[in-house]
């Protein structure tokens, strides 16, 4: 059964959202996020601006199987402002609907891919260039989306791997010690040395 992520009223924007920030680890597997997007938030916000404290490590977001709906805003929606995310999220199998603004944008940050999700129509996401027929969720630029599904996800699941994620200052002066953050997420049923 999915894990659900909702507000206590089936209506749209009754909640802010999640937001991931500097530093986080987003693993959502076999979830429904629902009915956020209150004010200003969506959905799902993967967000990193350099702001003073953070230590510039863009969040690592893996997000699949999921069932993201009814946003008073936007469903996905990632911003890098400064720093592209490394690795690039992984948006995999989910089903995108009904959400008020786009079902998904990726700003400030390298192309990122979104292929083989359900829009909400067999004809896929609308996008006014690329796919100005799709009949479902808005996508933003900057998205791989080809090809999509035509029908929500029966269960598939995404290859296993190690994602790795560094990060640290990018002007470093002579004789200055810089530590190095690192992040790393086990998408893989065995234990990794």
């Amino acid at each position: 059964q999915p894990v659900v992520f909702t507000g206590d009223t089936a209506e749209t924007g009754w909640w802010a959202g999640m937001e991931a920030r500097d530093r986080a680890t987003v693993s959502l597997r076999h979830c429904e996020i629902a009915y956020g997007g209150r004010n200003n938030a969506n959905n799902i916000l993967a967000n990193l601006s350099l702001l003073p404290g953070l230590s510039g490590v863009a969040p690592t977001a893996v997000i699949q199987n999921c069932d993201i709906h009814h946003s008073g805003r936007k469903g996905l929606h990632f911003n890098y402002v400064g720093i592209a995310p490394s690795p690039a999220p992984l948006v995999r199998y989910n089903t995108i609907h009904d959400n008020a603004q786009e079902g998904l944008v990726n700003w400030n940050a390298p192309r990122l891919d979104a292929r083989d999700n359900y829009w909400g129509d067999p004809t896929g996401p609308y996008h006014p260039t690329q796919n100005p027929g799709g009949l479902g969720e808005t996508v933003g630029d900057n998205i791989i989306f080809y090809p999509w599904l035509a029908a929500p996800a029966s269960g598939d699941e995404l290859p296993g791997g190690v994602l790795v994620n560094t990060g640290a200052p990018t002007l470093v002066s002579p004789g200055e010690t810089v530590d190095y953050a690192l992040q790393y997420l086990n998408l893989m049923t065995e234990t990794v040395q």
